[in-house]
């Protein structure tokens, strides 16, 4: 005979978030770089603000992306110095998870990103050939 299993009131795991809360709050509101940027500083600010990401970003945001972009300019700036870009890359890395710029990072942040297609030529889709072997087919 299986066990009983514990009613749900003396379960010691319940799996819950206890300190959730709801704050409402309206979009962050994109700013201008200040002064003169790497071009793939301006590159990538102009990506992250066009990203349907940008929505879940409140103003109290922005002044730790600001500081993101200038550790953007920190890594394409050091050049010849390896050590230096090296720590720019880890500084990076650690801050665009804050702001889920990555995918682990929207998966901790529990975003979902359902794909949508994009319009395509369609001249630039290779069509499918057949081949008569269907045992092939795996090896192509």
């Amino acid at each position: 005979m299986p066990p009983v299993p514990k009613p749900a009131a003396l379960r010691q795991r319940q799996n819950r978030t206890a300190t959730k809360a709801t704050i409402e709050a309206p979009p962050a509101v994109r700013v201008e770089l200040d002064g003169d940027h790497h071009a793939r500083t301006v590159a990538w600010w102009d990506v992250i603000w066009s990203s349907p990401i940008s929505a879940e970003w409140v103003d109290a945001d922005v002044p730790g992306l600001v500081a993101l972009a200038t550790l953007w300019d920190e890594f394409w700036g050091a050049d010849d110095d390896l050590a230096k870009r090296v720590k720019a890359a880890a500084e990076i890395r650690m801050a665009s998870m804050q702001f889920g710029l990555t995918p682990m990072a929207r998966r901790s942040l529990q975003w979902e990103v359902r794909r949508v297609e994009r319009a395509s030529d369609p001249a630039a889709v290779p069509t499918p050939t057949r081949r008569r072997d269907p045992r092939l087919r795996a090896l192509a």
